[in-house]
């Protein structure tokens, strides 16, 4: 969606809350207008952190979606698509989403924008898993894929691997 019906819409509520105060020449008038300004504010800032709730929610229903497609491929001893999967999982959604968080970050958008530097807990762009978890499910996603390499599939390694997934999984969905 483009940046400019959102700007045009701003600018009309903008105008609309000191047409007053270019009305008129009065303290009041004026008070009305930053009354206005400060309502329209107050929605767009309303607006911004509901976003930012529905965006945690979103990655969340894709992490849960990968999960249970990868505790699928688990099932049925397709490791090659679980060893995907997982990796989608681990990069929180995967060459679908990269796209969208791209664009996000260009737009000067990241989820957890307070969390940066050496320190951080989050990968730039990320919502959900945390660096540990991330690196967690890549090392995951290795070993199916390294399974999966196999002549035949280790019931006990398919076990443990499903097992792995669930676990991090569950950790992950259950952070806020």
């Amino acid at each position: 969606m483009s940046k400019k019906p959102a700007l045009l819409v701003a600018a009309t509520l903008v105008f609309a809350a000191i047409a007053p105060a270019l009305a008129a020449d009065s303290d009041a008038a004026g008070q009305s207008g930053i009354t206005g300004i400060t309502a329209v504010y107050q929605k767009v800032a309303d607006s911004i952190l509901a976003d930012h709730d529905a965006e945690a929610q979103i990655v969340r229903a894709l992490l849960a979606v990968e999960r249970d497609l990868a505790l699928a491929s688990l099932g049925r001893g397709d490791l090659k698509t679980a060893a995907s999967r997982i990796g989608d999982f681990a990069t929180e959604g995967g060459a679908a989403v990269e796209p969208i968080r791209s664009r996000l970050l260009k737009g000067g958008h990241h989820h957890h924008a307070d969390d940066s530097g050496p320190q951080a807990i989050y990968d730039e762009g990320y919502v959900v898993l945390t660096k540990k978890l991330k690196v967690e499910a890549l090392d995951l996603g290795k070993r199916c894929a390294k399974a999966a390499a196999a002549p035949k599939a280790d019931p006990v390694e398919v076990k443990a691997i499903t097992d792995a997934l669930t676990s991090f999984a569950s950790r992950a969905l259950a952070a806020k």
